[in-house]
Formats: structure tokens, C-alpha cells, sequence
């Protein structure tokens, strides 16, 4: 009976813990970047995004940046195929791999940030468990590398690495 209270408690503790658990363990290496496509100004999302930054005038960047990951989340749903990576399709569809999401999340950013705090990159890279090169476990093209996201405060200089296609799935806000 005692065991499984232990074995609850340590799922629990990993449920919560989650996020410090993947960054100890996995890693991003960027290896290039992908480009910026903006969403048209009169989309659903981009009025939304920047009726949202009218009512908060004083959000941080850590605010800004959850709100897009949010929006992204709602608008966004993982297929593990070839998809368009245009913002524009993936609202269209609902579906998209990590190509699409981060350039939704970074179209979504953009729309948000009215006052022009926040710099972005969409970074393609590989990941790496303890080391270990996921992508080397398989030779299909489609697992060949995983784009994610920069976000930089320009006004406390502050770095934020972080992956909307994770955050949809397991909550992760943060990857290192």
C-alpha cells in the first residue's frame, strides 16, 4: 500500500515539475532559421491580438509571449505529415507540424507586441536527450530537424527560447 503512495507522489512531483525535467534533459541546437510570414491585419487572430494588446497596455513580454502561445494553441492542432507552414493555411486547416506552429506563435507575437518590444526569430534545430540526437533514431526526412522560437525583451535583454508545438501537448512554456 505504501508503494503506491510513492509511486503517485512521484508522478505528481513529475507532473509538476515537468518543465524542469525536460530542460535538464533535452536540449535545442539551432541550425538555421526559417522565415517570418506575417498574418493579414484583418484575419481573426490579428484583430484579436492586437484588441488584446489595447487592453493590456503594461503587459510584459513574458505576458505577450503566453497570450501568443495560447492563440496558438487554440488555432493549432499537431500532424505529423507535411503541411503548410503559412499562418494563414494552418488557421485555415487547424492542422499543422512544427514549421507551422512556430511561425503561427510568431505571426500571433507580432500582432500582440503593438508597442515593438519584443525581437523573434524562427529557429530550426536539432534536439538532443542527455546528448543523445533524437533525429539520428530515424531516417525519415519528416524528423530531419524541429523548429521552435526566440523571443528577445529589448528592453531588459531578456532570452526566451521557447516551442508552441510542445507547449500544446504537454505545457512546457520554456525550452533551453
Amino acid at each position: 500500500m505504501k508503494k503506491r503512495y510513492y509511486i503517485l507522489f512521484f508522478l505528481f512531483l513529475a507532473f509538476l515539475l515537468r518543465g524542469q525535467l525536460f530542460r535538464f534533459c533535452v536540449s535545442y541546437e539551432p541550425v538555421g532559421t526559417r522565415l517570418f510570414i506575417p498574418l493579414d491585419e484583418m484575419d481573426e487572430i490579428s484583430r484579436g491580438a492586437a484588441g488584446w494588446a489595447i487592453t493590456h497596455p503594461d503587459a510584459s513580454a513574458k505576458d505577450i509571449i503566453a497570450f501568443a502561445r495560447r492563440k496558438t494553441a487554440q488555432h493549432a492542432s499537431f500532424v505529423m505529415r507535411t503541411t503548410s507552414g503559412n499562418p494563414r493555411d494552418v488557421m485555415a486547416s487547424g492542422r499543422a507540424n512544427c514549421v507551422g506552429y512556430a511561425r503561427l506563435f510568431a505571426a500571433i507575437l507580432d500582432q500582440a507586441d503593438t508597442k515593438g518590444q519584443l525581437d523573434q526569430e524562427i529557429l530550426i534545430g536539432r534536439l538532443t536527450v542527455f546528448g543523445q540526437s533524437l533525429h539520428a533514431l530515424t531516417n525519415d526526412p519528416f524528423w530531419s530537424d524541429h523548429d521552435y522560437n526566440k523571443v528577445v525583451d529589448k528592453i531588459s535583454g531578456e532570452v526566451f527560447f521557447l516551442d508552441a508545438t510542445l507547449y500544446d501537448y504537454s505545457g512546457v512554456k520554456f525550452v533551453r
